[in-house]
């Protein structure tokens, strides 16, 4: 299981820069799951789900098809998790952010990896502590100018969605959540890239 999570983090990676083509080898590698030993009935319909939504990652064509299978996969993960009874999170204080663009990159990595955790672990201290680390923290003023008009609408629209997110409790909702965010990181990663 430890190589299955390393290959989610690879593809959020790539979803969360832009660059599907960085998420093709680990999404075929947890398409073609295997190695598990003797698993419980109980746990083949999430495994199955999980090598669907992979195989929809190393076809997808688009950032928003990736971003709804990488939380499908989550979603999946989540359920098999929780009728096993783990893994157990525990949930740190978030770094501290500046005025620093850097420091605030840090922070939203931070939060979304707690989201991630709220869904594939599930956590809800998880998942709100994440969500509270992103409420509020707007992106520098000077960076948002420097920025194209997909830079900033993306930055609008990561206000507007994290304003929202402690409101989801259910795993389809929270799944939902994070495609989008996952969306909105990508985009802004796109057109700052470009600049």
């Amino acid at each position: 299981m430890r190589s299955h999570f390393k290959e989610t983090a690879l593809i959020r990676t790539a979803v969360i820069n832009g660059v599907l083509t960085d998420a093709a080898a680990p999404a075929e590698a947890l398409a073609n799951i295997d190695g598990l030993g003797k698993i419980e009935p109980a746990w083949q319909s999430s495994i199955d789900v999980l090598q669907y939504a992979a195989k929809r990652i190393r076809r997808s064509s688009d950032i928003p098809a990736a971003a709804a299978a990488i939380a499908d996969i989550g979603i999946a993960c989540g359920a098999c998790h929780k009728a096993a009874g783990g893994p157990d999170v525990k949930v740190d204080a978030p770094p501290a952010a500046d005025a620093t663009l850097a420091s605030r990159m840090r922070r939203h990595a931070w939060a979304t990896e707690r989201l991630w955790e709220g869904i594939f672990a599930p956590s809800d201290a998880s998942w709100k502590a994440g969500a509270a680390a992103l409420s509020g923290d707007s992106f520098p003023k000077e960076v948002l100018d420097k920025g194209d008009v997909h830079a900033r609408g993306a930055a609008d629209r990561f206000k507007s969605l994290v304003a929202t997110a402690a409101s989801k409790k259910k795993p389809d909702e929270r799944g939902q959540f994070y495609a989008t965010l996952l969306e909105t990181c990508s985009a802004c990663h796109v057109a700052m890239r470009k600049k």
